[in-house]
């Protein structure tokens, strides 16, 4: 029976009224939808039906059938992002209930649901905007206390700049005085968290509201001169301005605000000196820049030396940073992990014989970091992967194509610290490790992918492959980039025709007699498109630069700022050779990240 047939039977099992039919169905679903396959998500099967019965589920009072709905939403949420956004009406309510749900686990999943929903889906703003004017008045005390417990969790995974502060602090400040303890004991802990980020202008702002009564007040601003006192405060540097109130008397607008902070007193900015590598421990990094092709090197350099010796070394090294980023529940003995991963890259031990192998199994531990919820984690991540790459090359490949899919699928993350390192630690990837089963998984994405973002980024990936690989490679894999050539030159989203129409350009430099039957299959006005892309009519994406996109150096001096050789021009002669471009490569205009900067030894890939 194949997955499509699975589900129907399920769906049916999941609307039955029968409680019996529907624990049958519970015990199967979970494992029917870790199977399904990325063609199920995108419309072979019909979820809108499936999701709705589920919804049902969770506000049902049977427990044990409420937790497999929320995590078989949750697996859903991840693989439809925002064509689940539909469902979100009905959703929500159903979630909210559950947070005041008497099973711990119950209240923990729904609470880690509303975290996925943020992360592929739709905004933590938007999301947060739907659930806090619910749950204020909620009769359940546990409601109230689990969202003030999943605005802290939140903002240690988005950031302050990801959520409308100034919209939801006075709500916080009324549940301060909420009639049951643990909701006010809650609210007060939640300010605090919030202090740490934001600092002195929420202290202002409180201040100005006038909402706690004195002696809370008193109290309130004490916690916030101990954590002051104590380091715990860091708030971004360029938070400079406070909250502050609108004209008619509103709740204020966050004037200034990053994507991220972080409660690490040891915090500290990057050093590009050799000295930033320390042994062990938290690095310091700032965690609210944007990674982008320019710091990518920067970012690379601050791991955390290790020492190995021997093969088995090695895999005890690599079992136990298997282990931390498979079970730890802490988030910074994760990134830790994951800077040691990078220090094994430079400590030397690259020609023991069962290298590549050890760290060729460590794919599952990378892609979970990935996935994980937590965005300076899959920060780290995206670093660790472009680093990999940088220093292993091609014999990065086989790593390269299982971890290529779940950076796609953060592409698709409305968070913005997240995507964007998703797409330079796939920029990067792409550009050092040439590896022919890649390609495949890179075209599907530009001719099957739903989303126009992640089509606009794999065909940017296509147009890479076309200029920086070696011509056997290509000739390897030529049927599937043509069908990504045409299906780009045919989408719907007019940046990835441009790109598309670029790359046509590179594919008729060496295959010109291919390229030109394909001429013949658009209509009039797609080849008068062609025509001005090859002689400079149509402005690329994000026009402005003229220079040769350049490959990434391996084992960068840090602190070195030499720039790179110009690369050759491409001949058949030469395979491997980056080829020379038949127009300027695409630039995406919604992160600055540009394709087409001359790079530096820290500079873009």
């Amino acid at each position: 029976m194949s997955i499509i047939d699975k589900l129907e039977d399920l769906e049916k099992q999941v609307w039955s009224s029968d409680l019996y039919v529907r624990q049958e169905a519970s015990s199967e679903l979970l494992t029917v939808l870790s199977e399904a396959t990325d063609d199920v998500f995108d419309g072979s099967f019909q979820w809108d039906s499936m999701c709705n019965g589920l919804i049902k589920w969770i506000s049902g009072t049977n427990f044990k059938i409420s937790l497999v709905a929320l995590k078989a939403i949750s697996m859903i949420a991840t693989r439809l992002g925002e064509d689940l956004a539909p469902s979100l009406s009905n959703l929500l309510p159903a979630i909210i209930d559950r947070l005041g749900d008497t099973k711990d686990t119950v209240r923990k999943e729904a609470a880690s649901l509303i975290q996925v929903l943020m992360s592929y889906v739709k905004s933590p703003k938007t999301v947060l905007e739907e659930i806090v004017p619910k749950v204020m008045d909620h009769k359940n005390a546990k409601v109230r206390e689990g969202m003030l417990l999943c605005l802290s969790e939140t903002l240690q995974n988005f950031g302050p700049k990801e959520l409308s502060l100034s919209k939801i602090i006075p709500s916080i400040l009324e549940l301060a005085s909420d009639s049951n303890a643990g909701v006010r004991d809650q609210a007060i802990e939640t300010l605090c968290d919030i202090y740490k980020f934001v600092g002195e202008p929420l202290r202002n702002d409180i201040l100005r509201r006038r909402i706690l009564s004195v002696q809370k007040e008193k109290m309130l601003l004490q916690r916030f001169d101990d954590l002051l006192a104590a380091g715990l405060v860091n708030p971004a540097q360029d938070f400079e301005e406070s909250l502050v109130e609108d004209r008619n008397g509103g709740s204020g607008r966050i004037a200034k605000s990053t994507s991220s902070g972080t409660l690490n007193k040891r915090a500290m900015p990057l050093k590009k000196s050799a000295s930033s590598h320390k042994k062990g421990g938290l690095s310091s990094g700032n965690e609210s820049e944007l990674l982008t092709e320019e710091n990518l090197d920067t970012y690379i350099q601050d791991y955390n030396t290790v020492d190995i010796s021997s093969q088995k070394e090695l895999t005890d090294f690599c079992n136990n940073i298997s282990d931390i980023l498979d079970n730890s529940d802490d988030w910074e003995k994760r990134i830790v992990a994951l800077r040691d991963l990078r220090g094994l890259m430079y400590c030397g031990v690259d020609h023991f014989k069962g290298f590549k192998a050890t760290v060729n199994a460590l794919s599952r531990s990378i892609e979970k970091a990935l996935k994980d919820l937590r965005s300076q984690v899959v920060r780290e991540a995206c670093i660790t992967v472009s680093a990999m790459s940088t220093e292993m090359g091609n014999d990065f490949g086989v790593l390269a194509e299982k971890l290529l899919t779940p950076i796609f699928s953060i592409l698709l993350i409305n968070v913005k610290v997240m995507n964007v390192s998703a797409h330079v630690c796939a920029r990067r990837v792409i550009s050092c490790t040439q590896y022919s089963k890649m390609v495949p998984v890179i075209c599907d994405q530009v001719t099957k992918s739903k989303s126009a973002m992640c089509r606009r980024r794999c065909a940017e990936y296509v147009e890479l492959i076309w200029k920086l690989w070696e011509l056997s490679l290509i000739t390897k894999n030529l049927s599937i980039l043509e069908a990504s050539i045409k299906s780009g030159v045919n989408d719907a989203d007019s940046d990835t025709r441009t790109i598309s129409r670029q790359s046509f350009w590179l594919y008729h430099e060496h295959f010109p007699k291919n390229a030109e039957n394909m001429m013949k299959l658009f209509d009039a006005s797609k080849r008068k498109m062609l025509q001005e892309t090859k002689m400079g009519k149509a402005a690329p994406v994000g026009a402005g630069s003229s220079s040769t996109l350049k490959r990434p150096t391996k084992k960068l001096a840090p602190g070195s700022s030499a720039t790179l050789p110009k690369p050759p021009t491409m001949s058949k002669s030469t395979p491997g050779a980056p080829r020379s471009s038949a127009s300027s490569p695409a630039t995406e205009k919604s992160t600055g990240v540009s394709t087409t900067q001359p790079r530096t030894a820290g500079g873009s890939a």
